[in-house]
């Protein structure tokens, strides 16, 4: 799935709407919007921020994790 993807389906999971992501973020309509539709990717600050609000890993919004948050497994060595 990708990243415009995961930001659509965790925003309507939720039932929230772009303008309540935009007053709880502070990241534009127009932003998140574009964001959702794959118009534009977000910047490193913006994806933490989108991260940070819906609960998930950036590394699950960027698709290097299947799960929402993660499973960290440190090297041995």
């Amino acid at each position: 799935m990708c990243l415009h993807t995961k930001l659509l389906n965790l925003r309507e999971m939720h039932f929230w709407t772009i303008t309540y992501v935009s007053q709880c973020t502070h990241i534009s309509t127009s932003s998140i919007s574009a964001y959702e539709q794959g118009r534009y990717l977000p910047t490193l600050s913006n994806l933490c921020i989108l991260a940070d609000f819906y609960g998930v890993s950036t590394d699950y919004l960027l698709g290097r994790e299947s799960t929402p948050h993660g499973s960290f497994t440190p090297s041995s060595g």
